[in-house]
C-alpha cells in the first residue's frame, strides 16, 4: 500500500528521484508553510509577516503611554468604566450559567420521568442520568454558591485607581516584550527553514533530472 509520499511513483505523477524527495520533504517541519499546496509543488522559500508584530506593538506602546499620561480625572474615569465592565461581564456570565443549568435540570428531569421497560433500557437511562450529572457538575456552579463560595465567584474589581494602573502598565509591558521576543523568533526559525530550503533546491538542482 502506499504512503503519502510514495502515492506520486505509484499513480505515475512522480518518475524521477528528485519528484520524489521534493514529496518526501513536505513531511518536514521547513515546510509547514506549504501545507496549503499540492505535495508535488517545487519548494518556496518562507515569507515572515513581521508587520502585524510591528503593529500590536505599536498599538500596545500608544496605549502604555496614554494610560501613564492620564490625569487624576482621566485615571479615575478609566478604573470606574474597568470596574463597571468587569461587573457587567461577570453578570451576564452568571446570568448565562443560570440558563444553563435550567437546560441541563430541563434535561435530567425529562430523563428521570422515562419508564424503559427493559433491564437493558433502564442501564441505559442510569447511564445518561449518570453522565448528564456529571457533566453538569463540570459546566455550571453549584446552585447555592453565592452562599458556599462567594469569593470564588466574583467579578475583578479594582480597590483604586492606582491598582488599576499599575496591573494594566504590568500587562501592558508584558505583551511588548511578548511580541518582541516572539517577533525575533519568528526571525530566526525563518532564517533556519530558508538556509536549509535553499541547500534543499541546490542540491535538487545538481541531480540533474
Amino acid at each position: 500500500m502506499p504512503s503519502t509520499y510514495t502515492q506520486g511513483v505509484v499513480d505515475g505523477k512522480e518518475r524521477t528521484g528528485k519528484e520524489y524527495l521534493i514529496r518526501y520533504a513536505k513531511g518536514l517541519g521547513a515546510f509547514r508553510h506549504m501545507s496549503g499546496l499540492p505535495m508535488e509543488a517545487y519548494p518556496e522559500f518562507q515569507r515572515i509577516n513581521v508587520q502585524r508584530y510591528h503593529d500590536n506593538i505599536e498599538r500596545l506602546e500608544d496605549e502604555l503611554d496614554e494610560i501613564n499620561n492620564l490625569g487624576e480625572w482621566g485615571l479615575r474615569d478609566r478604573w470606574k468604566e474597568s470596574n463597571d465592565q468587569e461587573q457587567i461581564k461577570f453578570n451576564k456570565l452568571a446570568r448565562k450559567d443560570v440558563e444553563l443549568r435550567n437546560r441541563y435540570d430541563k434535561v435530567i428531569a425529562e430523563v428521570e420521568a422515562w419508564e424503559p421497560h427493559t433491564e437493558s433500557l433502564q442501564e441505559l437511562k442510569e447511564g445518561a442520568l449518570e453522565h448528564l450529572k456529571y457533566v453538569r457538575a463540570f459546566d455550571c456552579r453549584d446552585e447555592d454558591w453565592r452562599e458556599k463560595e462567594p469569593n470564588l465567584y466574583k467579578p475583578i474589581l479594582y480597590a483604586t485607581p492606582e491598582e488599576w494602573k499599575q496591573d494594566m502598565v504590568e500587562s501592558l509591558e508584558k505583551q511588548i516584550d511578548f511580541n518582541k521576543k516572539k517577533l525575533a523568533e519568528e526571525i530566526k526559525h525563518t532564517h533556519e527553514n530558508n538556509l536549509f530550503i535553499s541547500d534543499f533546491i541546490s542540491s535538487l538542482e545538481g541531480m540533474g533530472q
